[in-house]
């Protein structure tokens, strides 16, 4: 844990005296794609009067888990201020149901609960919440620290740069705002399954991130350093393996609406060239609108093992 703050604070010094002059002076947002009106977004409500909220989604998935699989999706979301500063606290439910005369749901998974303390300075989240999109961009591969887990249970805090210095303004997120140069931190007692965790400290896992952002008129640029560390080895070719692990991953976005990515990992950097993996990829964003349908997004990405 000691050579992880030490690397990440090393880093943080010098990404700010490089990156700080060009973010000052880069125009922050984005001009709109078009005079013309392709794609339409959803009526507008106010974060204030939509305390819960639910979609129903009608999905097909063919992939390995779930083969030709049909079903209904039931996503029940709640959110709530907890006081008049910066404490909120949002929730999660997601309902799902295979196609069937039966009236039985197949799955119920709570994917989000958690507490946040929002302020300029710093912010913090606690419980259970989504952690890939903080380490990457990508959307089906990537995170590699995690070892491409989504969602976990523990601590994040972040510690925003452009509060202490001018680097330019933050950029409002659903409940977060991301700065020009953050620093972050994430703790978890355990990444296993519910069946093998073991609450004793020998599971402990810690994360550290350094993300420099930089605007301009037409793009939006993005790095982010990721470095972790267990103390026990359970899997050398995983992150669990008692030395370090790390990915750095970057996505240059155009007109808001086009996204390349692509992320570097390593598993275990003790054995660079046996756990290394390259992950890049294409999202287009907000393509169409025809009467009551839109076509809101597609995406393309690859993962290419470099190991041995």
């Amino acid at each position: 844990m000691k050579h992880l703050v030490s690397f990440l604070f090393a880093l943080a010094v010098g990404l700010f005296f490089r990156g700080s002059a060009f973010a000052q002076d880069s125009a922050l947002g984005f001009a709109d794609a078009g005079p013309d009106n392709r794609w339409v977004a959803p009526p507008p409500v106010d974060d204030s009067d939509r305390l819960v909220d639910y979609t129903l989604q009608a999905l097909y998935q063919n992939n390995t888990d779930r083969p030709n699989s049909e079903s209904s999706v039931l996503d029940l979301s709640i959110k709530r201020a907890l006081d008049e500063n910066s404490v909120m606290a949002e929730g999660w439910a997601r309902v799902e149901k295979g196609l069937s005369s039966s009236d039985r749901t197949d799955d119920v998974e709570l994917r989000l609960a958690r507490l946040s303390y929002l302020q300029p300075w710093i912010q913090v989240t606690g419980g259970r919440f989504d952690l890939f999109q903080t380490l990457t961009p990508g959307l089906f591969f990537g995170a590699y620290p995690l070892m491409g887990i989504h969602r976990v249970d523990g601590i994040l805090v972040t510690i925003p740069f452009s509060f202490f210095f001018q680097l330019g303004p933050s950029k409002a997120n659903q409940s977060e705002a991301t700065s020009p140069l953050a620093l972050s931190f994430f703790y978890t007692p355990s990444l296993f399954s519910a069946e093998q965790v073991q609450l004793d400290g020998s599971q402990d896992f810690f994360l550290g991130q350094i993300r420099l952002r930089l605007d301009g008129d037409d793009f939006q640029s993005v790095l982010r350093v990721n470095l972790a560390e267990s103390p026990n080895d359970f899997f050398s070719y995983s992150s669990f393996n008692g030395a370090l692990t790390g990915s750095v991953a970057a996505e240059l976005r155009f007109k808001q609406n086009y996204l390349l990515t692509g992320e570097y990992g390593v598993q275990n950097l003790q054995q660079v060239g046996q756990t290394s993996v390259l992950t890049a990829g294409l999202q287009a964003n907000r393509l169409g609108t025809w009467g009551d349908f839109s076509l809101d997004q597609i995406a393309l990405e690859g993962q290419f093992p470099l190991g041995g």
